[in-house]
């Protein structure tokens, strides 16, 4: 949990690009020539000696216009935003209505206590999911200050955490600050602006070039 699916989103987000490519290539080409072989093959396609100047043509193109008007990690950050958005609302709802958050093993939000379980002594998820450098080092000294009595681990312990019960509920409060406390112990939203201007600056270098040197062939 968490690392599995991080480690997967990179490689999902990359496909899905390259399958709308390729549909879209597809679908341009079977219109160009109706009875000619062309089939997509998930995030690929096909053709014979008959479609395959076409295909080249058109999949270029269409490689072009989708990474032009699609910027991957942009839409990661609005996840993000939304994500924030969406507990937020939850946290209001359940509040207003007196439900609790389950944090438990078995609980509905048993990511949350899952992530604690990982986060104390060692800190393994830090040193697994963080590079090396400055947030790292704060993040694991926050870690290791939670024996003392700082720090989320302490405060879920404090608000009934146990990494062996089945059930444990927060209140919607608590549950918020938890979560708000994760993000910013990870340094998710600096590390992901940082990340974004760095790639915006290498986009825009790639963009000035294929202009400048006409380049049109892509894939």
């Amino acid at each position: 949990m968490g690392s599995k699916l991080r480690n997967q989103l990179a490689v999902n987000a990359t496909q899905k690009i390259d399958a709308t490519i390729a549909q879209n290539t597809v679908t341009r080409a079977v219109k160009r020539q109706p009875g000619a072989l062309v089939m997509q093959v998930y995030d690929a396609f096909m053709g014979d000696a008959n479609s395959f100047m076409p295909l080249m043509d058109i999949s270029n193109q269409e490689f072009y216009e989708v990474n032009t008007n699609y910027n991957m990690l942009e839409r990661e950050r609005d996840a993000l935003r939304k994500l924030k958005s969406d507990v937020k609302a939850e946290v209001a709802k359940r509040k207003a209505s007196g439900e609790k958050f389950d944090i438990g093993i078995g609980g509905e939000f048993k990511g949350m206590g899952n992530f604690i379980a990982r986060a104390v002594g060692k800190g393994s998820i830090i040193l697994r999911d963080m590079p090396e450098g400055k947030a790292r080092y704060k993040a694991l000294t926050d870690n290791k200050s939670r024996e003392s009595g700082r720090g989320i681990a302490n405060f879920a312990r404090v608000n009934g955490w146990d990494a062996r019960k089945e059930e444990v509920l927060i209140d919607a409060d608590t549950y918020l600050q938890m979560f708000n406390s994760i993000l910013s112990m990870l340094n998710v939203e600096a590390d992901l602006d940082a990340m974004i201007r760095e790639t915006n600056s290498r986009r825009n270098k790639i963009f000035a070039q294929i202009k400048k040197e006409a380049i049109r062939q892509y894939s």
